[in-house]
């Protein structure tokens, strides 16, 4: 896969780790994830994060509160294609990546 400008999409540095996160619509057992990077340039936008898998409780729809958040990887590397398998099949509504430093900027393509 071949990445643009115009297919990929950036965070900013705040006063938190930079994360990303998808409602894939329904409560559902994970146990693969495929993630893209910047390949043509930034790799280290995509390195040292944790890919979370959040289950939320009592049918509450706040992604944050009420909730069960279990890790399914860590990636230490710099990476442009990532297909983690989670150690455990985890069952979730939300997918999150999460860096670990805080002034790190997050990249990911389509």
């Amino acid at each position: 896969m071949t990445s643009s400008k115009q297919f990929f999409s950036e965070t900013s540095v705040g006063n938190e780790p930079s994360w990303w996160a998808v409602d894939i619509g329904a409560l559902y057992e994970i146990s693969n994830i495929a993630i893209y990077g910047r390949n043509d340039c930034c790799e280290e936008r995509l390195s040292n994060f944790i890919i979370e898998i959040i289950r939320p409780c009592r049918d509450n729809i706040d992604w944050f509160e009420d909730r069960r958040i279990d890790v399914c990887y860590h990636q230490q590397e710099p990476t442009t294609f990532l297909n983690a398998s989670c150690h455990n099949k985890m069952i979730g509504k939300f997918v999150r990546i999460r860096l670990s430093n805080l002034n790190d900027r997050l990249a990911l393509c389509e």
